[in-house]
Protein backbone atom coordinates (compact mmCIF):
# COMPACT_ATOMS: atom_id res chain seq x y z
CA UNK A 1 0.00 0.00 0.00
CA UNK A 2 2.96 2.32 0.61
CA UNK A 3 4.16 1.68 -2.95
CA UNK A 4 0.66 2.38 -4.30
CA UNK A 5 0.67 5.74 -2.50
CA UNK A 6 4.03 6.39 -4.15
CA UNK A 7 2.38 5.90 -7.54
CA UNK A 8 -0.45 8.21 -6.47
CA UNK A 9 2.06 10.91 -5.51
CA UNK A 10 4.01 10.55 -8.75
CA UNK A 11 0.84 10.61 -10.87
CA UNK A 12 -0.56 13.70 -9.11
CA UNK A 13 2.74 15.58 -9.46
CA UNK A 14 3.09 14.59 -13.10
CA UNK A 15 -0.43 15.84 -13.84
CA UNK A 16 0.46 19.25 -12.37
CA UNK A 17 3.91 19.60 -13.94
CA UNK A 18 3.17 18.19 -17.41
CA UNK A 19 -0.32 19.45 -18.17
CA UNK A 20 0.68 20.38 -21.71
CA UNK A 21 2.34 17.01 -22.40
CA UNK A 22 -0.64 14.74 -21.80
CA UNK A 23 -3.98 14.53 -23.61
CA UNK A 24 -6.68 16.75 -22.18
CA UNK A 25 -9.10 13.90 -21.36
CA UNK A 26 -6.39 12.06 -19.37
CA UNK A 27 -5.48 15.22 -17.46
CA UNK A 28 -9.14 15.84 -16.59
CA UNK A 29 -9.61 12.22 -15.56
CA UNK A 30 -6.67 12.47 -13.16
CA UNK A 31 -8.02 15.65 -11.57
CA UNK A 32 -11.58 14.32 -11.27
CA UNK A 33 -10.90 10.77 -10.14
CA UNK A 34 -7.38 10.30 -8.86
CA UNK A 35 -7.17 13.40 -6.66
CA UNK A 36 -10.38 12.63 -4.70
CA UNK A 37 -9.19 9.02 -4.34
CA UNK A 38 -5.87 10.21 -2.90
CA UNK A 39 -7.65 12.56 -0.47
CA UNK A 40 -10.06 9.82 0.66
CA UNK A 41 -7.27 7.30 1.26
CA UNK A 42 -5.20 9.82 3.21
CA UNK A 43 -8.19 10.55 5.44
CA UNK A 44 -8.76 6.82 5.99
CA UNK A 45 -5.08 6.33 6.79
CA UNK A 46 -5.33 8.70 9.75
CA UNK A 47 -8.80 7.70 10.94
CA UNK A 48 -8.80 3.87 10.78
CA UNK A 49 -6.83 1.87 13.35
CA UNK A 50 -4.32 -0.69 12.14
CA UNK A 51 -3.25 1.24 9.03
CA UNK A 52 0.43 2.14 8.73
CA UNK A 53 0.24 5.94 8.43
CA UNK A 54 4.00 6.28 8.02
CA UNK A 55 4.02 3.89 5.05
CA UNK A 56 1.19 5.70 3.27
CA UNK A 57 2.44 9.22 3.91
CA UNK A 58 6.07 8.25 3.28
CA UNK A 59 5.16 6.52 0.03
CA UNK A 60 3.12 9.54 -1.12
CA UNK A 61 5.95 12.01 -0.39
CA UNK A 62 8.52 9.70 -2.02
CA UNK A 63 6.35 9.52 -5.15
CA UNK A 64 6.16 13.32 -5.31
CA UNK A 65 9.94 13.61 -4.88
CA UNK A 66 10.65 11.03 -7.61
CA UNK A 67 8.26 12.78 -10.01
CA UNK A 68 10.38 15.94 -9.64
CA UNK A 69 13.67 14.07 -9.83
CA UNK A 70 13.11 11.71 -12.77
CA UNK A 71 12.94 13.51 -16.15
CA UNK A 72 9.95 13.00 -18.43
CA UNK A 73 10.65 11.32 -21.74
CA UNK A 74 8.36 12.58 -24.47
CA UNK A 75 7.01 10.36 -27.23
CA UNK A 76 9.41 11.76 -29.83
CA UNK A 77 12.44 11.11 -27.60
CA UNK A 78 13.55 7.63 -28.62
CA UNK A 79 16.84 7.38 -26.73
CA UNK A 80 16.91 6.90 -22.95
CA UNK A 81 19.99 8.48 -21.31
CA UNK A 82 22.52 5.86 -20.19
CA UNK A 83 22.44 7.01 -16.58
CA UNK A 84 18.71 6.24 -16.31
CA UNK A 85 19.15 2.88 -18.01
CA UNK A 86 21.86 2.02 -15.48
CA UNK A 87 19.61 3.11 -12.58
CA UNK A 88 16.71 1.01 -13.89
CA UNK A 89 18.95 -2.05 -14.11
CA UNK A 90 20.28 -1.39 -10.60
CA UNK A 91 16.74 -1.04 -9.19
CA UNK A 92 15.66 -4.25 -10.88
CA UNK A 93 18.69 -6.06 -9.44
CA UNK A 94 17.92 -4.79 -5.92
CA UNK A 95 14.29 -5.93 -6.18
CA UNK A 96 15.29 -9.34 -7.52
CA UNK A 97 17.93 -9.89 -4.81
CA UNK A 98 15.42 -8.81 -2.15
CA UNK A 99 12.94 -11.44 -3.30
CA UNK A 100 15.66 -14.11 -3.28
CA UNK A 101 16.66 -13.18 0.30
CA UNK A 102 13.03 -13.23 1.45
CA UNK A 103 12.49 -16.64 -0.17
CA UNK A 104 15.58 -18.12 1.49
CA UNK A 105 14.75 -16.77 4.96
CA UNK A 106 10.98 -17.25 4.91
CA UNK A 107 9.71 -18.99 8.04
CA UNK A 108 6.07 -17.91 8.06
CA UNK A 109 2.91 -19.93 7.31
CA UNK A 110 3.53 -22.84 4.98
CA UNK A 111 2.99 -22.14 1.30
CA UNK A 112 -0.06 -24.25 0.59
CA UNK A 113 -3.47 -23.94 -1.04
CA UNK A 114 -5.28 -24.28 2.31
CA UNK A 115 -4.04 -20.82 3.29
CA UNK A 116 -6.31 -19.37 0.59
CA UNK A 117 -9.33 -20.91 2.34
CA UNK A 118 -8.12 -20.55 5.93
CA UNK A 119 -6.07 -17.36 6.39
CA UNK A 120 -2.82 -17.67 8.41
CA UNK A 121 -4.22 -15.37 11.12
CA UNK A 122 -7.02 -17.84 11.87
CA UNK A 123 -4.45 -20.63 12.10
CA UNK A 124 -2.35 -18.68 14.58
CA UNK A 125 -5.45 -17.89 16.65
CA UNK A 126 -6.44 -21.57 16.70
CA UNK A 127 -2.87 -22.53 17.61
CA UNK A 128 -2.77 -20.07 20.53
CA UNK A 129 -6.17 -21.15 21.83
CA UNK A 130 -5.37 -24.86 21.76
CA UNK A 131 -1.92 -24.40 23.29
CA UNK A 132 -3.40 -22.38 26.16
CA UNK A 133 -6.12 -24.97 26.77
CA UNK A 134 -3.59 -27.83 26.73
CA UNK A 135 -1.39 -25.93 29.17
CA UNK A 136 -4.37 -25.44 31.51
CA UNK A 137 -4.98 -29.20 31.47
CA UNK A 138 -1.33 -29.85 32.27
CA UNK A 139 -1.29 -27.35 35.14
CA UNK A 140 -4.40 -28.95 36.62
CA UNK A 141 -2.75 -32.38 36.38
CA UNK A 142 0.34 -30.94 38.07
CA UNK A 143 -1.75 -29.55 40.94
CA UNK A 144 -3.51 -32.86 41.54
CA UNK A 145 -0.27 -34.83 41.54
CA UNK A 146 1.54 -32.25 43.72
CA UNK A 147 -1.22 -32.63 46.30
CA UNK A 148 -0.69 -36.39 46.38
CA UNK A 149 3.07 -35.96 46.76
CA UNK A 150 2.60 -33.50 49.61
CA UNK A 151 0.28 -35.92 51.45
CA UNK A 152 2.33 -38.97 50.41
CA UNK A 153 -0.91 -40.80 49.87
CA UNK A 154 0.02 -44.22 48.49
CA UNK A 155 -3.60 -45.11 47.75
CA UNK A 156 -4.45 -41.88 45.96
CA UNK A 157 -6.58 -42.15 42.84
CA UNK A 158 -4.90 -40.18 40.07
CA UNK A 159 -7.54 -40.92 37.41
CA UNK A 160 -8.53 -37.26 37.22
CA UNK A 161 -4.91 -36.10 36.93
CA UNK A 162 -4.37 -38.65 34.17
CA UNK A 163 -7.54 -37.58 32.41
CA UNK A 164 -6.47 -33.91 32.47
CA UNK A 165 -3.09 -34.56 30.88
CA UNK A 166 -4.68 -36.81 28.24
CA UNK A 167 -7.14 -34.04 27.38
CA UNK A 168 -4.20 -31.71 26.89
CA UNK A 169 -2.41 -34.20 24.67
CA UNK A 170 -5.51 -34.74 22.56
CA UNK A 171 -5.93 -30.98 22.20
CA UNK A 172 -2.61 -30.52 20.39
CA UNK A 173 -1.94 -33.99 18.97
CA UNK A 174 -3.15 -32.99 15.48
CA UNK A 175 -2.04 -29.37 15.81
CA UNK A 176 0.78 -28.08 13.64
CA UNK A 177 2.69 -24.87 14.24
CA UNK A 178 2.40 -22.09 11.67
CA UNK A 179 6.20 -21.66 11.67
CA UNK A 180 9.29 -23.45 12.99
CA UNK A 181 9.24 -21.73 16.38
CA UNK A 182 5.58 -22.40 17.07
CA UNK A 183 6.02 -26.07 16.13
CA UNK A 184 8.98 -26.27 18.51
CA UNK A 185 6.81 -24.96 21.35
CA UNK A 186 4.08 -27.49 20.54
CA UNK A 187 6.56 -30.36 20.58
CA UNK A 188 8.05 -29.21 23.89
CA UNK A 189 4.63 -29.01 25.51
CA UNK A 190 3.68 -32.43 24.13
CA UNK A 191 6.93 -33.94 25.47
CA UNK A 192 6.23 -32.56 28.96
CA UNK A 193 2.70 -33.96 28.93
CA UNK A 194 3.96 -37.37 27.82
CA UNK A 195 6.44 -37.36 30.71
CA UNK A 196 3.68 -36.36 33.11
CA UNK A 197 1.46 -39.17 31.86
CA UNK A 198 4.30 -41.71 32.22
CA UNK A 199 4.98 -40.47 35.75
CA UNK A 200 1.33 -40.84 36.73
CA UNK A 201 1.13 -44.31 35.25
CA UNK A 202 4.32 -45.38 37.04
CA UNK A 203 2.87 -44.12 40.32
CA UNK A 204 -0.29 -46.16 39.75
CA UNK A 205 1.60 -49.35 38.80
CA UNK A 206 4.18 -49.25 41.60
CA UNK A 207 3.25 -51.32 44.66
CA UNK A 208 5.67 -49.40 46.86
CA UNK A 209 6.23 -45.70 46.22
CA UNK A 210 9.69 -44.19 46.00
CA UNK A 211 8.64 -40.73 47.10
CA UNK A 212 12.07 -39.12 46.74
CA UNK A 213 12.40 -40.27 43.14
CA UNK A 214 8.84 -39.19 42.32
CA UNK A 215 9.40 -35.75 43.81
CA UNK A 216 12.67 -35.33 41.93
CA UNK A 217 11.13 -36.29 38.60
CA UNK A 218 8.12 -34.08 39.22
CA UNK A 219 10.37 -31.15 40.17
CA UNK A 220 12.39 -31.58 36.95
CA UNK A 221 9.16 -31.70 34.96
CA UNK A 222 7.87 -28.56 36.64
CA UNK A 223 11.11 -26.74 35.80
CA UNK A 224 10.84 -27.76 32.15
CA UNK A 225 7.28 -26.44 32.09
CA UNK A 226 8.30 -23.13 33.68
CA UNK A 227 11.08 -22.69 31.11
CA UNK A 228 8.65 -23.43 28.29
CA UNK A 229 6.10 -20.91 29.58
CA UNK A 230 8.82 -18.26 29.92
CA UNK A 231 10.13 -18.84 26.38
CA UNK A 232 6.61 -18.93 24.93
CA UNK A 233 5.59 -15.67 26.62
CA UNK A 234 8.79 -13.94 25.47
CA UNK A 235 8.18 -15.05 21.87
CA UNK A 236 4.52 -13.94 21.85
CA UNK A 237 5.35 -10.54 23.38
CA UNK A 238 7.72 -9.84 20.49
Amino acid sequence: SGAIFGLFGALATFAFRRQTDIPDFIRKSIFRRVFPLIALNLVLSFSVKGIDKAAHLGGFVAGIALAFLIPHQRVEEKQTPHVWRAMMIACFAVVFISFVIVFKNYDGPSLQLSNLVSPPNSKSDDYSHRMVEADKNLIESFKLFADVLNRRDEKADLARALREVELGMNSISDLRGFDKKSEEFRQRLMAIMIEQKNLLEKFGDAKSKNWDELETRFSDLDEKHSALVSDYNSATER
